[in-house]
């Protein structure tokens, strides 16, 4: 017991536990981005055959296994989807600050995504910093004996008052603990003796400790889908990116596009937005495996309800994440197709987006509202709008890198492809 305690001591006090105010930011690359000094020029007719066929790479992150700490516990608590896609894992201590503000934003998560996303709660009673920590940590354990549907109630109460109870002394900390348990409607006596049983702290540093050796050296600690998040803000807005990938990633193919092209065939993409329609004709000669990894992917529904998340007026518009980040990719990337023929030289060139260097497409696209010849050389061409370019002037000014408050994204709803 006492080795266990002296071990905990040591390595959280040597651990960063700064790390839990750090807010690096979780944004995207500003896209487009600018061309790069490499240029990868391929030859066009050795793409041909057969007609689409891709020069992809499959990405890491489909089989990339999830951490150990995100396998389920006995003394988890949750609420939120029964069968979710996205489970999030927070490791948190009732008296840490940074928990209270992360609280709030995991439950309006909850709220926007009811049937994806499960928050799992696990206390991390970090006392070397707090000192009321542990004894807050046995009183969550303690209302869980009486009643296990109190325990978000009370931990409500925890960071909703964080600020009144943890200057207290130990008494009045006390008092406020059985204030807030009659408010709750549950019996004073069998608390408190919860409250004095050693075998509750034995097994919460027992567990601290488990926790300390497994990696989790700060709070609030976050697991999504079994993958760490260390170092970013924890605001909704980088939350609710984090889930949208995540829902991405369940969406991601372990192949690459199959050759779908046909040899001599025009084919025409119709746009559907929340604006209206935007025609393109596409260009299977010049592009094959963009053409044909646009065909895919708007055939197999990629590109349904698709966020046009990043619209610079009179520079280009940008869609075909799904996340809506900037970030999120259908599991592959495939080479650049550099056509010295085709050229930003007018609006509605519609070209893929990457990320910054050559052969890392992958779904995203753009639309030019003008020329820009700054662009040449650095980002596949495939299409032309033919029709609706007044469509696409009407869409939503948008840039999340610099936008201050969200602003509601207009949505790429559909794409049809056609074959004149």
């Amino acid at each position: 017991m006492y080795r266990t305690v002296f071990r905990i001591i040591l390595i959280v006090s040597i651990a960063v536990l700064a790390s839990c105010a750090s807010t690096a930011p979780l944004t995207p690359t500003p896209t487009p981005l600018q061309p790069t000094q490499t240029t990868v020029i391929f030859d066009l007719a050795a793409l041909a055959p057969p007609p689409g066929t891709m020069n992809c790479t499959l990405g890491e992150s489909i089989d990339e296994p999830a951490s150990p700490l995100a396998e389920a516990t006995v003394h988890d608590r949750g609420y939120g989807s029964e069968q979710p896609s996205v489970t999030i894992i927070v490791y948190f201590d009732p008296q840490c600050p940074y928990c209270a503000a992360l609280h709030p934003v995991l439950q309006e998560i909850s709220r926007e995504y009811p049937t994806e996303v499960r928050v799992v709660y696990r206390v991390f009673p970090a006392f070397v910093v707090h000192e009321k920590a542990l004894l807050a940590a046995q009183a969550l354990e303690a209302v869980v004996l009486q009643d296990p549907s109190a325990y978000f109630s009370m931990l409500d109460r925890f960071f909703a008052q964080q600020s009144q109870w943890s200057p207290m002394e130990e008494d009045a900390f006390s008092a406020w603990l059985l204030e807030n348990l009659l408010e709750l409607g549950l019996e004073r006596e069998p608390f408190e003796s919860a409250m004095l049983d050693p075998a509750i702290q034995d097994r919460l540093l027992q567990q601290l400790d488990a926790d300390l050796q497994a990696g989790v050296t700060y709070t609030p600690y976050l697991l999504i889908n079994g993958k760490t998040y260390p170092n970013i803000p924890r605001d909704l807005n980088t939350i609710r990116s984090l889930v949208e990938l995540s829902l991405v990633e369940l969406r991601q193919y372990g192949e690459c596009p199959p050759p779908l092209l046909t040899e001599g065939q025009s084919y025409i993409a119709v746009l559907q937005t929340t604006k209206g329609e935007i025609t393109v004709q596409l260009f299977p000669e010049n592009a094959p495996q963009a053409v044909n990894n646009f065909i895919f992917l708007s055939e197999q529904g990629w590109y349904q309800d698709v966020p046009f998340f990043r619209v610079i007026p009179g520079s280009y518009a940008l869609t075909g994440d799904p996340s809506g980040t900037g970030l999120g990719s259908p599991g592959y990337t495939f080479a650049s197709e550099i056509d010295p023929a085709l050229s930003f030289d007018r609006p509605g060139v519609v070209a893929m987006n990457n990320t910054g260097a050559p052969d890392t497409n992958g779904s995203a696209f753009f639309i030019t509202y003008q020329a820009l010849p700054e662009f040449d050389g650095a980002f596949t061409i495939f299409g032309q709008v033919i029709d609706g370019l007044d469509i696409l002037q009407q869409l939503t000014p948008r840039d999340p890198v610099n936008d201050g408050e969200p602003i509601q994204a207009d949505r790429l709803l559909s794409v049809t492809i056609l074959q004149p």
